[in-house]
């Protein structure tokens, strides 16, 4: 179910902030999530790591740093966050054993990866 919140609100995100000042902010729910996961836990849980891919998949290019205001900044999404969170992917990716979460994980640092290209 986590995961199913987690991937709803996501795809919301995502489309609710296609354009610059859309509402509502659904930002926060993202960072309690990617903090928790990726910033608190020591050894989160396939669960956890799921939850944290599906907001990458669909959100990542309006979530990344500088995507459509220096507001970003003040929501957490910062450059050095974004860098660390991809860090800290790519740390786990080894120690995740489930395939489907393996699978997600990759998923989502293709789609942070590509965000900061664009």
């Amino acid at each position: 179910m986590l995961i199913n919140i987690n991937a709803w609100t996501a795809r919301l995100m995502s489309s609710a902030h296609a354009k610059e000042a859309d509402m509502p902010d659904m930002s926060l729910y993202c960072i309690w999530t990617l903090r928790m996961v990726l910033e608190i836990e020591e050894q989160p849980s396939n669960v956890s790591l799921s939850a944290t891919a599906v907001w990458f998949i669909p959100a990542a290019p309006v979530a990344k740093p500088g995507s459509r205001s220096n507001d970003q900044e003040r929501r957490g999404f910062t450059r050095d966050r974004w860098q660390t969170w991809m860090q800290r992917l790519s740390e786990l990716d080894g120690q995740i054993s489930d395939a489907t979460t393996k699978q997600m994980v990759e998923q989502a640092r293709r789609a942070m990866s590509d965000a900061v290209k664009r």
